[in-house]
């Protein structure tokens, strides 16, 4: 490769081979100008050389060594025992896992959760190590990012606050194009910074705001091709867990009305878990839609205010929380009082009839 089209490249932050092979030959063209035969002749070499050293999987593979590869899949778990059921055992590396639902279904508040639990030792659910802490990049397409959510969850786990707060990155991004820039940029941060998660919340909001007409939507879903690919290429080829929340758009069918996740079949075939969230009064219930081995179900959990929670553990929770506040207010009851008859001066106290004048230095029994 020349000097020239090497500089092209580095203007997009493609600087090795690794980050050469995360873009298509096609994208390769349009970056640099060079015609599409030799943009497929420079992505055969930079994937041959890949191969020599054993930095990628070879097509070619049997059931044994995907096997093989499996076994250096990991999970963060959720500490709720029927979510950790639904997704056997948590959200996995190498994998995209989608939440969608409605407004209100809280799948930010999952998220949030998600970023603290994988800051956790790999004994106890996360993936973090004694010696390298693990980060996660957070790209914020709703603007729903709230460091006050993560501090009580941060607590509830043994785990200090502002150091989990340093170790979440938060892109805040203000269109689709600034989307996809942070996403590629974040490549460096996965392999410099020990970048174990990444959320994009959420998937479609901006996508779905810039494109509105319809002849403009084969050119949104080739972007949303584009970004949700990289997104999956990521979690494949670094071994990182992807989650990605999506709207819902009203699906008219027959005499009832479903919802159904936007982005069409690109997001459809990407996701490698899709998961439905709905509310159920104060509860919320996630049903697994997509996966391409675990079973079809649903389980019913609560969030509160540390983060989620079963149904009993809440039901707990909020016991003990309401006992807290009623000492709480049992205490600032009785100081108020405290304080009321302490300060009583010149005032007059009605008593069965009788007017009693208090001038603050006398005690007076009735």
């Amino acid at each position: 490769m020349g000097p020239v089209t090497e500089e092209k490249l580095a203007k997009f932050g493609i600087t090795d081979v690794y980050q050469f092979m995360s873009h298509s030959p096609q994208e390769i063209r349009d970056m640099t100008g060079i015609d599409a035969d030799t943009a497929v002749n420079y992505f055969a070499k930079a994937r041959q050389a890949l191969l020599d050293n054993q930095k990628i999987d070879k097509i070619k593979q049997t059931g044994n060594d995907i096997k093989k590869k499996r076994t250096n899949l990991k999970r963060v778990t959720f500490g709720c025992k029927p979510l950790d059921d639904l997704f056997l055992g948590g959200i996995e590396t190498q994998a995209l896992t989608e939440i969608y639902g409605e407004f209100g279904a809280n799948k930010t508040q999952i998220c949030h959760h998600m970023a603290v639990r994988t800051q956790l030792l790999e004994k106890d659910g996360g993936l973090s190590t004694e010696e390298n802490p693990a980060k996660v990049v957070w790209i914020d397409t709703e603007h729903t990012f709230r460091p006050e959510r993560i501090e009580p969850i941060a607590e509830r786990f043994g785990l200090d606050p502002d150091k989990v707060l340093e170790n979440i990155i938060v892109f805040n991004v203000r269109n689709s194009v600034e989307q996809q820039m942070q996403l590629e940029e974040t490549e460096k941060l996965i392999r410099e910074d020990n970048v174990k998660l990444i959320v994009i919340d959420s998937l479609m909001g901006l996508f779905r705001n810039e494109y509105l007409e319809r002849g403009m939507l084969s050119v949104r879903q080739s972007r949303v091709n584009k970004f949700i690919g990289l997104a999956a290429r990521f979690a494949d080829v670094y071994n990182i867990c992807v989650l990605v929340t999506n709207q819902v758009s009203s699906n008219p069918d027959g005499f009832h009305i479903e919802v159904q996740a936007i982005g069409g079949n690109v997001v459809a075939h990407t996701s490698t878990y899709r998961v439905f969230l709905k509310k159920s009064g104060k509860n919320r219930i996630a049903r697994m839609i997509d996966s391409p081995h675990h079973p079809d179900g649903e389980v019913m959990f609560k969030i509160t205010g540390i983060g989620i929670m079963t149904i009993e553990e809440a039901e707990k929770y909020e016991k003990e929380q309401k006992k807290e506040q009623a000492k709480v207010k049992a205490a600032e009851t009785r100081a108020k009082n405290k304080n009321k008859k302490g300060t009583l001066d010149e005032e007059t106290v009605e008593l069965s009839g009788i007017a009693i004048i208090d001038n603050g230095h006398s005690e007076i029994q009735i």
